[in-house]
């Protein structure tokens, strides 16, 4: 094995983890779009705590990439890494598949957290719009207990129905 090879092993290791944790995060990406799609609250936080763990991992596994990176004086970036494929052929289908991978969860994570918003806003609209039918500002949170709410202030507000 060539000073080379010997080197570029961790790196093959290092890439295949990497792989192995985005392919992770994909399944959480996945099932958290089902959960959203089916509106079952308490799943969701499950998955939640789920994509915040492997999102850790992966965190530092792209840290130790660019340490890796760093002792070729190669940029920890998707270009630094095709640039490795393009000099190592073994690695060219670990940078490939990562860097598509990579950009998927990306994709996915914002449409989740584009739909997370849109129901967190509609929830607020639907909250202001009983508080204003009921004349209250008290709501229960998950615990039952009474919390202030704020009232949007972009709901229009109902006027009061006149007999006769």
């Amino acid at each position: 094995m060539t000073d080379s090879q010997a080197r570029l092993e961790p790196l093959q290791s290092q890439l295949q983890q990497e792989l192995h944790l985005t392919k992770q995060f994909l399944d959480v990406l996945q099932e958290e779009a089902h959960i959203l799609e089916t509106g079952q609250p308490n799943d969701l936080s499950r998955a939640t705590s789920a994509k915040e763990k492997v999102a850790q991992a992966l965190q530092s596994a792209t840290h130790e990439r660019a340490t890796l990176l760093g002792s070729f004086n190669i940029p920890n970036n998707l270009q630094g890494l095709r640039t490795v494929g393009s000099h190592v052929p073994e690695l060219a289908p670990l940078v490939e598949e990562l860097g598509a991978l990579s950009e998927k969860a990306q994709r996915m994570n914002e449409q989740n957290g584009a739909t997370i918003n849109a129901l967190l806003i509609n929830t607020q609209r639907m909250m202001a719009a009983l508080q204003t039918l009921t004349g209250t500002s008290t709501v229960y949170d998950a615990s039952g207990k009474k919390q202030a709410a704020p009232v949007a202030g972009d709901i229009p507000r109902l006027k009061p129905l006149k007999a006769g």
